[in-house]
């Protein structure tokens, strides 16, 4: 059985709806979506321990990616417009398909956080 990985998506976008609901249909995952101008977001986010964090480049307030960068946490920022995913290295990635942001997640995180070898 996979290892489930947790990716929280910080938006409440009609994107993040879409991509939400085809994640979620991949096993293995647990996604989680929620509205990053709550008050408290970095500590909710935190809170439930993600692999990874997926933000809309223009809908995600000021200072949230450094605050979430700070926590440690890997994050991922899709601009939409253009179909772009940022990495943290600050890679350039086409985004076409869920099956290409699935990828870019399998990079992203480290194997032996998951135990494989």
């Amino acid at each position: 059985m996979d290892p489930i990985r947790r990716i929280v998506i910080c938006s409440t976008s009609i994107l993040a709806v879409a991509i939400e609901a085809s994640l979620g249909s991949l096993s293995g995952l647990d996604i989680v979506r929620l509205d990053p101008h709550l008050p408290g977001a970095v500590d909710r986010i935190t809170a439930l321990g993600p692999d990874v964090v997926l933000l809309e480049r223009d809908l995600r307030p000021e200072g949230l990616v450094l605050k979430l960068l700070d926590c440690g946490l890997p994050v991922l920022e899709l601009d939409a417009a253009t179909g772009v995913l940022t990495v943290l290295d600050r890679r350039l990635v086409p985004v076409r398909r869920i099956h290409d942001l699935v990828q870019v997640i399998d990079e992203v995180l480290p194997a032996t956080r998951h135990g494989f070898h």
